[in-house]
């Protein structure tokens, strides 16, 4: 599991075969926005934030958006990019954890 500003290093893991899930919590949330332009590039990166999103969850990424981050950052369910889901509040993250092989946080 990858916390926050993940995306290029979890859609590397990605390709060399790990389940990734992407959870995104405090200013983190705002990827998942819909609403939110994601032309940022990541240093050298040809691929925008938005490519990476893209392609992440095109190869099977998941993205769990904490619920009271996106709630202070005015973001809904229905505000939500392909591929995002709200977590349940103090239920998914915390299970996510638990049985998470690994988990890195950004």
């Amino acid at each position: 599991m990858l916390k926050d500003g993940g995306v290029e290093n979890g859609f590397a893991l990605q390709k060399r075969g790990a389940q990734v899930m992407l959870v995104l919590t405090l200013e983190g949330v705002r990827i998942a926005d819909k609403n939110q332009p994601l032309n940022l590039r990541w240093g050298s990166s040809p691929m925008t934030l938005a490519q990476l999103y893209d392609e992440f969850v095109a190869a099977g990424g998941k993205v769990m958006v904490c619920p009271a981050c996106a709630e202070a950052a005015g973001i809904t369910a229905s505000n939500l990019r392909s591929g995002a889901q709200m977590a349940q509040e103090n239920q998914d993250i915390p299970n996510l954890i638990l049985v998470a092989d690994k988990v890195v946080d950004f």
